[in-house]
């Protein structure tokens, strides 16, 4: 049929105006998650990659504690948390969790670049001038991490698309009937060879959106970091 070029799912609904749809949510989640762990990552790996003492002592050794969980496990563990109390927004939820799970390895990275940069000349100045510590770590350390940190942060968002699409496939995600990627897979389960059009186009968005953005990563991997070039 020309009216509906993808075909339809079981309920009638046109699938190449879910997966317009569903590209929004998955982009949406990926983008929002990742910039939210971002910051809270930036901030906790600056501070303890300069500050270092007891804060460095306490807060990096109860990250690495958090990452000895399985990150999807627990992400499975938090969304069955909210979903039994019956939480209205399961897509700010999605995005909370995600981002919750995800600022460690931000946090891990950032304070080891700031652990390099802290000792360099530019640094010793500033402190040497009176500079107070938090003008130094946001006006001269963070800028000077932003490239890895964007690096990072494209990676992380094809991370976050797959998180999200794998709790919506389970169950656990963005709920019906709002149209995602993950959820699109999960009609089709039941009987993947009658859905095979349910399988293969968000499948197909999947595999676009998160090599895209590892294309990206990669390709400024290379033009920010002189060692890669």
């Amino acid at each position: 049929d020309a009216r509906h070029p993808l075909g339809c799912d079981e309920l009638g609904r046109d699938l190449a105006t879910r997966l317009i749809y569903g590209a929004r949510v998955s982009l949406a989640v990926g983008l929002l998650a990742t910039l939210l762990a971002l910051a809270i990552g930036a901030l906790v790996g600056v501070s303890a990659g300069y500050l270092g003492g007891w804060y460095d002592l306490t807060v990096m050794p109860l990250a690495e504690i958090l990452m000895c969980f399985p990150i999807f496990l627990l992400l499975l563990i938090l969304m069955a948390i909210f979903q039994d109390h019956k939480f209205e927004q399961p897509l700010l939820i999605v995005i909370g969790v995600i981002a919750v799970t995800g600022w460690i390895g931000m946090a891990q990275l950032a304070r080891g670049e700031v652990l390099k940069q802290r000792e360099m000349a530019y640094v010793q100045a500033a402190k040497s001038l009176g500079v107070s510590a938090p003008r130094i770590m946001l006006v001269h350390l963070l800028p000077n991490i932003a490239g890895t940190i964007l690096i990072a942060f494209t990676f992380g968002v094809a991370g976050a698309i797959l998180a999200e699409s794998g709790l919506s496939f389970l169950g656990f995600g963005v709920q019906p009937p709002t149209a995602s990627w993950g959820g699109m897979l999960r009609t089709a389960f039941s009987d993947p060879l009658s859905y095979w059009h349910l399988t293969l186009f968000p499948g197909l968005m999947l595999f676009w959106a998160v090599a895209g953005f590892n294309f990206l990563g990669e390709g400024l991997r290379k033009a920010l970091d002189p060692r890669h070039s």
